[in-house]
């Protein structure tokens, strides 16, 4: 650890120097790379050089203790004391100081808030739910502007979707992605059962345009006249929008805003998102085929979960990142082993993405095959030639399949990928809110508080958060240590 202090603290010293110098200050590009580099490593160095100095003030003070009079030593252990805690104080720091940050702990936030299991009940819950963390924004000194919503008439509401903007707006609220439950008697009941329903709420850094580049001719928008109460020309023109990404069959659709170009940016804003979380995911992911003789019969004990410890090429100050990638070998299918009728599959073409260059993106060269039975999708973009594509889309599409039926003649247990807000079945959960306890319950770290109305307020979330937070500290200090 203290190795790795010194050589960030080199680092700083190097890093200063090159910022005074001619070269770099003619470079503003190189100038701004370098001087965010050092600003993020600054705390780190700060902290180190105060924790030196409180360890040779010890040092000279235990020195003091042993050879001074009566008085002086009860001075000096007194002294001792105070520093022996600063020490201590700074290396916890310093621990913390040292393991990876999230790219995207600074980065504002989309909110997405919807009624699961529960019905009018779940809707009304899931409007309490956005009013929490409206009134939480309101304390951290956020601004949220919401984007949408989708109101049940009673007071509840079915979805809505929202941004928030503030510094580490996305580092705090990324900890609420999941399922809310709710356990009380709804004020519909008149039998006084208590009733349990669900929402589900998703969290997604908000995207820039630096982030993800949309091509416009892949998007299909569509303008509608708003549903709802009317007004002022709401529901008698065309102001609604709804975007389709084609390549991915993403769709968002606004109509707050009286404003066809309004109700356009925000509907961008809310696909821009959830294409980087996409981007995101499949950045972790490749497909390759491989061919030879007994490829399966070696290469099967490789399927599972491959973890890395080093310094990435990126990280300016030296600290050593975890990482993890996940690794499936399917044996390839022949034809003859799975079956695939044309019916049963969606095919949808459309301009590469990438680079370019020959044609690239600039033919419908790329190709996404949904097979509707399963739902699985597949999408190449890699050849220039159509045919190419979906010829490796079936290839890689049969041995999913494949793989698919031979668990389940096998027994095996089904895969299932869980999305960041769950399916919102009751037995899923995050938190639940017990009202008639006055309760509310953290089932990822065990944590229980009895002050419903104040986390329901905003006023206590902060307590949730910061037990989070901690333990998500502790368990990624586990790995750097």
């Amino acid at each position: 650890m203290f190795d790795k202090l010194t050589a960030i603290e080199k680092r700083y010293e190097d890093i200063l120097q090159q910022l005074g110098s001619a070269e770099l200050q003619s470079d503003p590009s190189e100038y701004r790379k370098q001087a965010k580099a050092l600003s993020e490593i600054e705390p780190i160095v700060e902290r180190f050089r105060e924790y030196k100095t409180v360890v040779h003030d010890l040092a000279q003070t235990e020195e003091l203790a042993a050879s001074g009079d009566a008085d002086m030593r009860e001075l000096a252990q007194e002294e001792i004391k105070s520093l022996v805690a600063r020490r201590d104080a700074l290396l916890a720091e310093l621990k913390i100081l040292l393991i990876p940050k999230d790219p995207n702990d600074e980065k504002n936030v989309v909110l997405e808030i919807r009624a699961g299991t529960g019905g009018d009940e779940a809707a009304l819950f899931a409007a309490e739910l956005f009013r929490m963390y409206t009134k939480y924004a309101e304390r951290q000194g956020w601004r949220m502007d919401v984007m949408s919503t989708n109101d049940t008439g009673v007071g509840g509401i079915k979805e809505v979707i929202a941004t928030i903007e503030g510094r580490g707006a996305y580092s705090r609220l990324k900890y609420e992605s999941g399922v809310h439950r709710v356990q009380r008697v709804p004020a519909t009941e008149a039998a006084g059962r208590v009733h349990t329903s669900t929402v589900t709420v998703a969290v997604l850094p908000e995207a820039e345009e630096v982030d993800i580049q949309i091509n416009d001719k892949d998007l299909r928008v569509d303008t509608f006249c708003s549903s709802g109460p009317g007004g002022q020309s709401v529901n008698t023109t065309y102001s609604a929008v709804r975007i389709t990404h084609i390549p991915t069959g993403l769709v968002v659709s606004q109509q707050d805003e009286k404003s066809q170009i309004k109700n356009r940016a925000k509907a961008m804003k809310i696909l821009r998102s959830r294409l980087y979380e996409m981007e995101l995911q499949r950045q972790q992911e490749a497909i390759v085929a491989v061919a030879g003789r007994n490829v399966f019969e070696r290469l099967k004990f490789e399927s599972g979960v491959h973890r890395v410890q080093r310094v990435p090429e990126t990280e300016a100050s030296g600290r050593i990142h975890t990482s993890a990638a996940t690794v499936a070998v399917l044996p390839e299918a022949e034809e003859v082993d799975v079956q695939i009728d044309e019916k049963d599959l969606r095919i949808d073409v459309f301009r590469s993405s990438g680079p370019g260059g020959q044609s690239v993106n600039t033919t419908d060269s790329a190709v996404r095959i949904t097979h509707l039975p399963t739902g699985i999708v597949v999408s190449q973009q890699d050849e220039k030639s159509q045919h190419k594509n979906k010829a490796r889309a079936m290839k890689v599409l049969r041995a999913r399949l494949y793989e698919r039926e031979r668990q389940a003649a096998d027994a095996a247990r089904a895969l299932s990928r869980k999305t960041q807000v769950g399916t919102g079945d009751r037995s899923e959960r995050i938190r639940t809110y017990n009202f008639p306890q006055g309760r509310v319950t953290d089932h990822r770290i065990n944590l229980t508080l009895y002050k419903l109305d104040k986390v329901m307020s905003g006023e206590a979330l902060d307590e949730i958060i910061d037990a989070l937070i901690a333990e998500d500290q502790a368990a990624r200090l586990a790995e750097v240590e």
